[in-house]
Order: C-alpha cells, then sequence, then structure tokens
C-alpha cells in the first residue's frame, strides 16, 4: 500500500472520528518507522548472494575433504560446524545466556539463516551418524530409516532455531524437512505407490497453512505462501512416473483455490501459485485425454494460451481488491494493513556503540 493510499486510510477514520488527528499522525509515524526498520536493503541482498556462493564452495570443500575421512571425523566434522553456526547465531544477537529478539533487524535476519544452515548440518551429522542401513522388519516389510531420521534431526533443530529467533529462514528450513521427512516415512512402505509421496506432501504443504492461519506463526504470510507451493508441487510429484488425472485435477483444485483466496489475502505467493498451478493442469489434462497426440508446438501454444488467460484473471481479482480499497472498505483496509506490515516480528532499534 503507498503512501498516499494510507494517507487516505487515516483521513477517512479521523473523518468518521474513529480515532483523533494526532492519534492518526503517531499511527502513520510508528508505519514509517516500522516499514525502515524492517526494509532490507540492496547491500544486505548481495550479502546474502555472497554468503551463498561462500556456502556452496564451503560446502564442496568439505565435501572433497570428508571424502578419506572416517565416519566418526565426518560426524565430528559436522558437528562442530552446526555448534560454530548456532553459537555464531547466538552472539550474534545478545550472547548466552538467553539471546535478544531485539536490536539489529539484519542481525535478526542473518542469525535465522545460521540457524537454518544449522538444521542442515545437524541432518547430514544425522546421516553420517547412521552411516549403515537401519532395518526394521515388520508386516513383512524391511525399511531403511535412515532418511527418516535425517529428515526429523533437520525438522526438530529448524523449529528449535525458529522458536529461539522466529525468522522466514526458519519457516523456510521447517517446511522442507518437514516434507522430507514425510516423504521417508512413506518410503518405509515399498509397497506405496508412487503417487501417495505426492499426496503426503501435498497433505504437508496443507498443514503448514493451517498452521499459518491459527496464528502460531508470526509469518503468516509466509507460512501460507510455503504451504501453498509446497502443496502444488506435492501435486506434481508424481509426473514423473506418469500423468495421471488425480495430478491435473488435484493441481488444478489448489490453484483455483488459491486465486480464490487471492480475492480476500493479497499474498503474492497465492497469485503466482494460482497461475503457474492452472497453466500446469490444463496442459497436462489436455496432453492427458488427447494421448499426446497434439505434439509438443501446439502443447506449448496452450499452454501459453492458459497462462496470459490466467494472468489476466489474476489482474482482474488484483484490480477488483484495489477498487474495494479505495471505496472506502474498512475490512479491505484492514486487511491490506496486516498484509502491508512487515511480516518479520518488529524489532527495537539497537543503540549506537
Amino acid at each position: 500500500m503507498t503512501s498516499k493510499s494510507w494517507d487516505g486510510v487515516f483521513e477517512r477514520l479521523v473523518t468518521d472520528e474513529v480515532i483523533s488527528r494526532d492519534q492518526a499522525a503517531s499511527v502513520r509515524r510508528a508505519l514509517d518507522e516500522s516499514r525502515l526498520a524492517t526494509r532490507i536493503g540492496w547491500p544486505e541482498i548481495i550479502g546474502y548472494v555472497g554468503g551463498g556462493l561462500l556456502l556452496v564452495g564451503t560446502a564442496t570443500f568439505i565435501g572433497s575433504a570428508l571424502y578419506g575421512l572416517s565416519d566418526i571425523a565426518k560426524i565430528v566434522t559436522m558437528l562442530v560446524l552446526t555448534a560454530g553456526l548456532i553459537a555464531g547465531g547466538w552472539l550474534n544477537v545478545g550472547g548466552f545466556p538467553r539471546p535478544a529478539r531485539t536490536g539489529s533487524p539484519i542481525r535478526v535476519r542473518f542469525t535465522g539463516a545460521l540457524f537454518a544452515l544449522a538444521a542442515v548440518t545437524a541432518a547430514v551429522a544425522a546421516q553420517f551418524l547412521v552411516a549403515e542401513p537401519v532395518y526394521f522388519d515388520g508386516s513383512g516389510a524391511v525399511a531403511d530409516y535412515r532418511g527418516l531420521i535425517t529428515g526429523v534431526v533437520g525438522l526438530v533443530t529448524a523449529l528449535a532455531g525458529y522458536t529461539v529467533i522466529p525468522t522466514v529462514f526458519g519457516v523456510f528450513a521447517a517446511v522442507v524437512f518437514s516434507a522430507f521427512s514425510v516423504s521417508q516415512v512413506i518410503a518405509l512402505f515399498p509397497e506405496a505407490p508412487f503417487f501417495v509421496v505426492g499426496l503426503g506432501i501435498t497433505a504437508v504443504g496443507a498443514a503448514w497453512v493451517l498452521i499459518a492461519l491459527s496464528g502460531i506463526l508470526p509469518h503468516r504470510g509466509f507460512g501460507i505462501g510455503a504451504g501453498v507451493l509446497l502443496a502444488l508441487l506435492g501435486s506434481q510429484y508424481s509426473v514423473a512416473d506418469g500423468v495421471g488425472a488425480w495430478t491435473y485435477a488435484l493441481t488444478f483444485l489448489i490453484a483455483v483455490g488459491s486465486l480464490a483466496w487471492f480475492r480476500r489475502e493479497r499474498l503474492w505467493a497465492l497469485l503466482i501459485g494460482g497461475i503457474l498451478g492452472v497453466t500446469a493442469s490444463v496442459t497436462q489434462a489436455l496432453f492427458d485425454l488427447t494421448d499426446g497426440e497434439i505434439g509438443v508446438a501446439l502443447t506449448l501454444m496452450v499452454a501459453g494460451s492458459v497462462l496470459i488467460g490466467t494472468s489476466v484473471v489474476g489482474l482482474r481479482l488484483h484490480r477488483r481488491a484495489e477498487g474495494g480499497r479505495s471505496a472506502g472498505d474498512p475490512e479491505a483496509d484492514q486487511a491490506e494493513a496486516a498484509q502491508t506490515l512487515p511480516d518479520d516480528p518488529p524489532v527495537a532499534a539497537e543503540p549506537e556503540r
């Protein structure tokens, strides 16, 4: 929402005698300060990109260095890395015995990134720890628990880090490890059809949406978006094993639901997921119903047409939402305010040292 739009909202509230002009001015200043405190600048973005490149290089170096080490040496190395990441993040936001959630927003986000990386290294350490397959005989099936142990360790570590310092990085790590863990649970049953894994991942995405809606997550918008995109990914999981009617039907239902939801809540993940989902599902349905006789060129033409049409629908939904706000709908203004406010928990400015 632009600055002029906010001015219009406050002016209506003052005119309707909901708040006084002084109160409107105070709230306006608080919003401006909150935006400035949580705005991510280009230097921070470039820092994340550089950190990502450094992480890839370090991971490649460690991978090659660990190749000739024993299992115990690998475990110790990964545990030391995990402890270092946790300690570094902890000290970055206040140190022991209790980290502070207040302070520089950049420090808080950086600490969240370190905790998310710690979940990855902890999961790798667990995988090295269970170097040999762990089998369980039951109901005539023999299953390997290594993947499940790895996923659960990563999930627990990510959730613990998010509990200490809530950031979007923690949510992302938890979403990924939860989906991986569920897929490994299903993998314990070799007789299970391939599409069951996709259904499991879709269920995990739906669960994250419900968790975000319940208000448990401070990052409500990110949790909803991640859950919807994960559900779409799960519905498309079995494409490699052949497109079935359930694949594009489920994708279409999720996509239409996302677009319908976008009318109530302006989350770009809902719009993007809806557009991509409708495009993929319609194209796959046409290809499946014609047994692939339409050819690649016509399939691409259909996909492009559906993509354009869905984008037009999305833009119209966006404009309708804007029209409702410009008409002075109080509920629409409140919903927009909830989405415009920063998704990160409020942080206080750190005093200069």
